[in-house]
């Protein structure tokens, strides 16, 4: 069944000639269950039946449905894969740095994939949440079981049960196929995110730049020990992940593919956690304006598919789900001087945590100095870049003179957006990067702090936020490594260090 899956998925990222061998082979996975997920929740709605063999033909007949288009317009062009000239290996990437960082990645790898293979699920959310859920799943064939439409199980296990149900439909797989434990979902998962990790930074960085930041991501404690545990947030981060690098590939190069793997991504991610909407609206930020400034609509439009799994859960979740909890958000605005700043206090402190995300918010931090300042001093004759220098020193007066308040932290944003975008230096990272993680504090501003239930040891913000940041992490890191400057150093010392000339 899983290696149906990966074809599934590869089948469906080869309808687009955009993508390398090594890409589609690198998301085929993420890809491929995300759209067995849906096939799931059709079987489900439809003949109101999930079983191994219905999931078996419906991922098979697709395959072959994909397979089948993919040859038709190979067809019609004339240049059908047999009939194409063969490229010649080129090893003038390879370095090395690369064979040094590419083993480490892959032992870190290794071992917790390892881990999360053979240890039984321990994780409370997990054992409340989606491993319950994906075992009723298997054992009564349908997502409206017993679990879900039960007031009774559904009030005492909270809101770990009322996530979208991608990853519970996917860990059933394991289920289904006869397994002890969804461990091997969630390995499939990791092994997959190091790969895409290293193929999608390669559209911006050489070989060494791309294997140093794809084993500094995965070495990101929290997430590198989640990647053993059965939870929903590395699956959501890995979707985000590419949801994001995806749609920067696609405004910068121009691949048309990339803008469908990206809504593709999003869509999935919203499917596996709501939370991932924030990317959606940053993006749908960036589409408006192509609209408003080159009109063009088309981009726009089609990105809106990305609230389609959101309504589908929720619809769901009415019909089928009793549900008696209070809410725990605040539904008005309202400001509260003293929240805020525990609120922000709180999150730098997760941050800034070495045992949940060592120094990657510092990297990301001397990322976004370095972009403001390089950009600024390189390119200083211009008559905006001396604006934003004295933009520049007054937020460091500001910054002195008030500390790390949201009207400071607005600021640096905004500067370090405008930098990027009068330099172009990847603005629109900037944007999304700022928008989601904004939204997503202030979300927890939002909430109720009842009996604790926000500050306290174990509340929203100590488990919530700090894995919620596995969205934020890598793309921190990703925005130093894709500057322009970064990118540019990283290629002169592979020029320097390859091992094989290229021919």
């Amino acid at each position: 069944m899983f290696i149906l899956i990966f074809f599934l998925g590869f089948s469906l990222l080869s309808l687009f000639r955009d993508f390398k061998i090594t890409e589609k082979f690198a998301l085929a996975m993420p890809i491929g269950f995300g759209l067995t997920s849906f096939l799931m929740y059709f079987l489900d709605r439809t003949i109101h039946s999930i079983t191994a063999t219905g999931i078996d033909l419906s991922v098979s007949l697709s395959i072959i449905a994909l397979s089948g288009i993919r040859y038709y317009l190979d067809w019609k062009a004339n240049d059908l894969p047999w009939k194409r000239p063969r490229q010649k290996i080129d090893l003038s990437w390879l370095t090395l740095v690369w064979v040094v960082f590419a083993g480490m990645t892959a032992y870190l790898v290794y071992g917790i994939s390892v881990k999360g293979l053979y240890w039984p699920t321990h994780d409370f959310d997990a054992i409340l949440g989606y491993d319950l859920l994906s075992k009723a799943i298997a054992h009564e064939h349908t997502l409206a079981n017993s679990v879900l439409t039960s007031p009774e199980i559904v009030n005492s296990c909270g809101p770990r049960l009322l996530y979208p149900p991608l990853f519970a439909l996917s860990n059933s797989l394991a289920y289904f196929n006869g397994l002890e434990t969804p461990g091997l979902v969630t390995t499939l998962f990791f092994i997959s995110w190091a790969f895409i990790i290293y193929a999608l930074l390669r559209r911006f960085v050489s070989s060494s730049g791309a294997i140093i930041f794809t084993f500094l991501t995965i070495m990101i404690p929290e997430m590198f020990y989640r990647a053993s545990v059965c939870g929903t947030n590395l699956p959501c981060a890995i979707y985000t992940s590419i949801a994001v690098m995806s749609f920067v590939i696609w405004y910068e190069q121009k691949k048309e593919g990339f803008f469908y793997l990206s809504l593709l991504a999003v869509i999935f991610g919203i499917w596996t956690r709501s939370e991932s909407i924030l990317f959606a609206g940053g993006i749908i930020i960036i589409l408006l304006y192509i609209a408003v400034r080159e009109k063009r609509y088309k981009y726009l439009l089609i990105y809106f598919a990305c609230i389609i799994p959101l309504l589908l859960w929720n619809l769901f979740l009415k019909a089928y789900v009793p549900r008696d909890q209070t809410g725990i958000f605040i539904l008005k605005p309202f400001y509260d001087a003293s929240k805020l700043k525990q609120v922000l206090t709180a999150a730098w402190d997760i941050m800034s945590t070495k045992n949940y995300y060592g120094i990657t918010f510092y990297i990301t931090i001397a990322g976004f100095f370095l972009i403001l300042i390089a950009n600024i001093a390189t390119g200083i004759a211009k008559k905006e870049n001396k604006i934003l220098a004295g933009g520049s020193v007054l937020w460091v007066l500001v910054y002195f003179a008030v500390g790390a308040n949201l009207f400071s932290l607005v600021l640096f944003a905004l500067l370090v957006i405008a930098v990027a975008y009068v330099n172009g230096d990847k603005w629109e990272f900037m944007l999304i990067f700022f928008f989601a993680l904004a939204a997503y504090t202030m979300t927890f501003y939002q909430m109720k702090d009842e009996q604790g239930a926000l500050f306290g040891p174990g509340g929203w913000l100590q488990s919530g936020y700090k894995r919620g940041l596995f969205n934020y992490a890598p793309l921190g890191l990703f925005i130093l490594v894709t500057s322009k400057w970064v990118s540019w150093a990283f290629g002169k010392l592979d020029a320097q260090l390859e091992l094989f000339k290229k021919k």
